[in-house]
C-alpha cells in the first residue's frame, strides 16, 4: 500500500494528504464515506475527523483535576469556617474579660494562649477524624490541617497586639477592648459576605447574611451588658 501510494504520489506530482483521519468524503461522493484511496489529494477530498473518545488517560488526568479543584475549595471553605468559628469564641472571650477588669498583659497572654489551645484541639481533632474516616496510610498530612485551620487563632492577632499596647500604656485598656470587638464583628460578617459571594449567592443574599453575621456579632458583644 505505501509503495503504491507513493508511485501515485510521484505520477501526480503532488503530494498526498496526510492527514491523520481514517475517513475522508469525496467531492463526487459528497453523501458517502469512503476510505483513504490511494492517490488522494487534498482539493479532490475532504477529510472528516470523527470526534475521538477520551483516553483512559486524559480521563484519569481530568478526574485528578477535578479532585485537586474540590479539595482546594473544601479547604477553602473550612478557613472561612475556622475564621467565623474563632471569631466567635474571641468576641465572646474578649467581652468576658472586659467585665472582669484584668491587667492589659494578662488579658493579652489569656486570648494569645486561648487561641493556640483553641488551634491544637481543631488540629489534634481533625486529625483523629480524617485517621477514622479514611485509610491511615492515604490520610491528610498534618501540615494540610494545619492549613485549612490556621485562621482559628489568626484571627487573635489584632486582639493580642492591641493589649500589648495597652500594656505598655499606650493605649486605654477599656479602648483596646472596645476595638477588639469591633474588629471581631468586622471579621465575622466580612467572611459571611466571602462565603456567600464563593457559594454565587445573590447580591441580596450576600447583604443579608453579611447584616445577620454583625447582627450576631453585636449581640454577642451586649450579652456581658445584658447578664
Amino acid at each position: 500500500m505505501a509503495d503504491e501510494l507513493s508511485a501515485n504520489a510521484h505520477r501526480h506530482g503532488r503530494p498526498l494528504f496526510t492527514g491523520t483521519c481514517g475517513f475522508v468524503r469525496s467531492r463526487a461522493r459528497p453523501a458517502s464515506w469512503t476510505d483513504l484511496e490511494p492517490g488522494a489529494h487534498p482539493e479532490d477530498l475532504t477529510a472528516w475527523c470523527p470526534p475521538r473518545k477520551p483516553s483512559h488517560v486524559g480521563a484519569a488526568m481530568s478526574a485528578k483535576l477535578n479532585t485537586e479543584q474540590h479539595v482546594i475549595e473544601r479547604d477553602r471553605g473550612r478557613r472561612i469556617a475556622e475564621a467565623v468559628y474563632g471569631t466567635i469564641v474571641l468576641l465572646a472571650a474578649l467581652d468576658y474579660l472586659a467585665d472582669e477588669h484584668p491587667e492589659a498583659g494578662e488579658a493579652a497572654l489569656t486570648i494569645a494562649g486561648g487561641a493556640a489551645v483553641l488551634f491544637l484541639a481543631r488540629l489534634y481533632s481533625e486529625f483523629v477524624a480524617q485517621r477514622i474516616a479514611v485509610d491511615p496510610e492515604r490520610g491528610e498530612v498534618l501540615g494540610r490541617i494545619a492549613a485549612a485551620n490556621w485562621p482559628v487563632a489568626a484571627v487573635a492577632g489584632i486582639p493580642v497586639v492591641l493589649l500589648v499596647i495597652a500594656t505598655f500604656g499606650a493605649l486605654n485598656l477599656d479602648l483596646a477592648f472596645d476595638i477588639a470587638s469591633w474588629y471581631c464583628v468586622l471579621v465575622l460578617g466580612t467572611a459571611v459576605y466571602v462565603a456567600a459571594r464563593l457559594s454565587n449567592e445573590s447580591r441580596v443574599y450576600r447583604i443579608l447574611f453579611t447584616i445577620s453575621a454583625f447582627g450576631v456579632g453585636l449581640f454577642i458583644s451586649a450579652l456581658d451588658e445584658m447578664f
